[in-house]
């Protein structure tokens, strides 16, 4: 997997989340773009640890 160079953070203290960044896999291109909410509580990691005791629960 390649990351392109020209979209990397500088040393600048910029947030690297809110950047847009492009991947190549496999002859694929793939433009990731950021959609976080602003202003919300929450941290990705309790939103991963939310979707994965959800999926681990028996119905």
């Amino acid at each position: 997997m390649e990351k392109s160079k020209e979209d990397a953070p500088e040393a600048s203290g910029q947030n690297p989340l809110e950047d847009t960044r492009t991947y190549t896999v496999q002859g694929k291109t793939f433009i990731v773009e950021p959609v976080f909410k602003s202003g919300v509580k929450e941290t990705v990691g309790t939103i991963l640890l939310r979707l994965i005791q959800s999926d681990t629960q028996t119905p």
